[in-house]
């Protein structure tokens, strides 16, 4: 499971603000270990902007195959661009998982993006990639 935080109703300590995005990966699992590819992606207004990570430390761009033993639970955060902070515009960001299981057979998870409600201060999760959002998110609407 991974989801971004904070999210409405989350207790202060998942307090990050932006520019940095926080979130949490568990793995439920009792007995199994997972690897985990991770494929972090950010728009602003409809326009692709950079997730800001460390080069020695690609976790966020399919580089590094991330371990998450059965039962664990992994805090974590990652930096968008300064204009996030200042822009009233649409900030949603999206996490493409690639789930490796002990007989290392990869199972692509269907992506998901997570939008920032400005005034809450918190994330909500979308249940579509931005491509499946962006049609409707940035065009004039079909009302036929």
């Amino acid at each position: 499971m991974w989801y971004l935080v904070p999210r409405l109703g989350d207790p202060r300590k998942f307090a990050i603000e932006l520019p940095r995005v926080g979130f949490v990966i568990e793995n439920h699992g009792v007995h199994l270990p997972v690897k985990l590819q991770i494929v972090v992606r950010a728009f602003l207004g409809g326009e692709e902007i950079s997730v800001q990570t460390n080069p020695r430390k690609p976790y966020y761009n399919n580089k590094i195959i991330w371990n998450l033993n059965a039962g664990h639970n992994f805090f974590g955060n990652f930096g968008l661009e300064n204009k996030c902070v200042t822009s009233d515009d649409h900030l949603c960001v999206e996490v493409k998982v690639t789930a490796i299981d002990p007989y290392e057979r990869s199972h692509e998870l269907y992506p998901n993006c997570y939008t920032y409600a400005r005034k809450e201060k918190s994330w909500f999760t979308e249940p579509a990639s931005f491509n499946g959002l962006k049609k409707y998110m940035y065009q004039e609407p079909d009302n036929s």
